[in-house]
């Protein structure tokens, strides 16, 4: 399948979201993690101590409103199959301000995360995801940004292989609603 990367226009909107919608959290092996994972949050939030948040209720906004940069994977016959953003870390909007990490990352205007990155079922396993998310890499650096993240909640078991594998390092959990967090940082 050949696919090319390109810049998000306003004409891609329903079918990414129609790509989105197929795209499963889980699969259904990933269940035992799952539930321990809930289990975990649920534990953080009795704990009180400092990383666990409820889900926020976050506006809803365009995709030029969320991200500086936006990419989606075009196929030949013109599907999206892919999607990924890049954007100036909004930090209140996804970490406790109590976590360690949020002090970490105040000075926000240093610090550029990847954001959602999606991969179509049918076009999974060829390298789409690596080239997305380099992507969103090489626009962090043209920006000027020292710090990318990437986070992602714990049973996502490929996804955190991939962000290892491109040099992203493990710095912490937070815990939001009932997902656990994983936080990933590069610098770049």
């Amino acid at each position: 399948m050949e696919v090319r990367i390109r810049p998000y226009r306003i004409a891609d909107h329903a079918a990414m979201i129609a790509m989105e919608a197929q795209v499963a959290s889980y699969r259904p092996e990933d269940q035992p993690a799952v539930d321990a994972m809930y289990q975990r949050a649920n534990k953080a939030k009795e704990a009180d101590t400092g990383i666990w948040m409820p889900t926020p209720q976050l506006p809803n906004r365009t995709i030029a409103e969320e991200f500086n940069a936006f990419w989606v994977a075009e196929a030949e016959n013109g599907d999206i199959v892919g999607m990924a953003g890049g954007q100036q870390f909004l930090l209140e909007e996804i970490l406790p301000l109590t976590h360690s990490l949020a002090k970490r990352w105040q000075n926000r205007e240093q610090v550029a995360e990847l954001r959602r990155l999606r991969v179509a079922e049918s076009a999974r396993r060829r390298g789409l995801g690596k080239a997305l998310s380099q992507t969103v890499i090489a626009w962090a650096q043209e920006q000027g940004y020292p710090t990318l993240l990437v986070n992602t909640t714990s049973p996502q078991l490929p996804a955190l292989t991939l962000y290892r594998s491109l040099g992203f390092q493990d710095v912490g959990l937070s815990y939001m609603g009932e997902y656990e967090i994983v936080w990933m940082e590069m610098r770049l």
